[in-house]
C-alpha cells in the first residue's frame, strides 16, 4: 500500500483548493489543512506539520516564496514544499527552488503527475513537471547557480556534503550521523550526482566555494 502522506494546500482560490483536495484524497493522501493567503500557510504549516506544504507563489499577504523559507525555518526542514503555480516562467521556478522548494509544478500538469512529485519529494527527490524542465533551469540546478546553491540537496545530502569535504570517510560519516554505510553511499551519489561532480577534488572545490569549508583547510 503506498504512503499516505499529510498535505497543507495554500491557494487563494477555494475552488481550486477543493479540486486539488479531492485529487489528493482520491490518491490516498490526507488534507490536513488548507490556507487562503502565505500568513496562514505559515502558522498552518508550523502547527499542523504536514507532510508536503503544496503552495501556489503568488499569494495574499505573504508570496508563497517567502512563505517556503519561513515555513522550512520554523518547522526546521520537517514540512517539505512543492510548488503548485499557474506560472511555468524560469524566474518563478528558480526562485521557488532557491526559497527550498523540493517541486515545482504547474497547474498543467496531469492529476497523476501531482501525486507522483508529491511522492518523489518525500523521498528525498527534486522533482520538475516536464513543462517547466527547461534548459536554462536544468543547467542552474546542475552548477548550482541558485540564490542557495544547495537549495537542490535534502538536508542529509548536505551534511553528507559538508563531512566528506572534511575528510571523513563513508564509514566515519556513517558513524557521526547514525546511519548505515551503504545509506551514505547513496547519499554521497545521490548529491554528486545532482550538483554534476565527479570525484572528490571536485566536490571539495564546490564546498570551498559554497562556503562550507574555509580555505585553510
Amino acid at each position: 500500500m503506498a504512503e499516505r502522506l499529510k498535505v497543507l494546500i495554500a491557494d487563494e482560490h477555494p475552488i481550486l483548493r477543493l479540486g486539488v483536495r479531492g485529487v489528493l484524497e482520491d490518491a490516498g493522501h490526507q488534507v490536513v489543512d488548507e490556507a487562503g493567503d502565505g500568513l496562514a500557510a505559515v502558522e498552518k504549516a508550523t502547527k499542523r506539520l504536514p507532510d508536503i506544504a503544496l503552495m501556489e507563489v503568488t499569494l495574499p499577504q505573504l508570496d508563497g516564496m517567502e512563505a517556503t523559507r519561513r515555513i522550512l525555518n520554523k518547522t526546521k526542514e520537517k514540512v517539505q514544499v512543492v510548488i503548485f503555480s499557474a506560472f511555468a516562467s524560469e524566474e518563478y521556478v528558480l526562485g521557488g527552488l532557491s526559497a527550498g522548494a523540493r517541486g515545482y509544478v504547474t497547474k498543467a500538469t496531469d492529476p497523476r503527475d501531482l501525486v507522483e512529485a508529491l511522492r518523489r519529494v518525500r523521498h528525498g527527490d527534486l522533482y520538475l513537471s516536464p513543462d517547466v524542465s527547461t534548459p536554462v533551469v536544468l543547467r542552474n540546478l546542475r552548477h548550482g547557480r541558485l540564490d542557495d546553491p544547495l537549495a537542490i540537496l535534502t538536508a542529509r545530502e548536505r551534511q553528507v556534503l559538508r563531512l566528506v569535504s572534511e575528510g571523513l570517510t563513508n564509514k566515519e560519516v556513517a558513524a557521526n550521523l547514525g546511519v548505515a554505510v551503504k545509506t551514505v553511499e547513496a547519499h554521497r551519489a545521490n548529491l554528486m550526482r545532482k550538483l554534476d561532480l565527479h570525484d572528490l577534488s571536485a566536490l571539495i572545490r564546490f564546498s570551498l566555494r559554497v562556503g562550507l569549508l574555509s580555505p585553510s583547510r
